[in-house]
């Protein structure tokens, strides 16, 4: 199951009341997505959740540590029903979380865009790629590692 991230602090008035004393405002904004994510699955137990952590959705540009908060508060809500990973870049990565961030608790594996498996290096330190992307005539193809 792939889920769509991101932070904001406008994202407060979503936290749901499991999430609410779970930690920072930030973790409790990401448990509260994962729990969304939860309730959208129907019942059902996917094999995988895949976190899209990218440039193009709603970041703290200036303080990094909502950003990882709200990420940690995702993996944690989401590890409990099966592996969890995140599809990112480095460079967004690093823009994103600082770039030495790993969440605690047993992140999965690395998901990334490139051609190939073949020299694909994991953008989270101590993690290893799982899975590649590459887009062909509009199409995405996964290729795991």
């Amino acid at each position: 199951m792939y889920v769509n991230t991101g932070y904001a602090k406008t994202y407060r008035s979503r936290i749901t009341a499991g999430c609410a004393s779970g930690g920072t405002q930030a973790w409790a904004i990401g448990c509260s997505e994962a729990e969304y994510s939860l309730n959208q699955v129907g019942g059902r137990t996917p094999s995988m959740w895949w976190l899209d952590v990218e440039t193009a959705n709603s970041w703290s540009s200036g303080n990094l540590q909502p950003n990882r908060d709200a990420i940690q508060g995702l993996f944690d809500r989401l590890k409990s029903t099966g592996p969890v990973g995140v599809y990112s870049t480095a460079y967004a990565w690093t823009r994103i979380t600082g770039g030495n961030f790993v969440p605690t608790g047993g992140i999965a594996g690395d998901w990334l865009p490139a051609p190939s498996c073949t020299g694909a290096t994991a953008f989270m330190p101590g993690t290893a790629v799982w899975l590649t992307q590459v887009t062909t005539n509009n199409v995405d193809i996964d290729t795991a590692c």
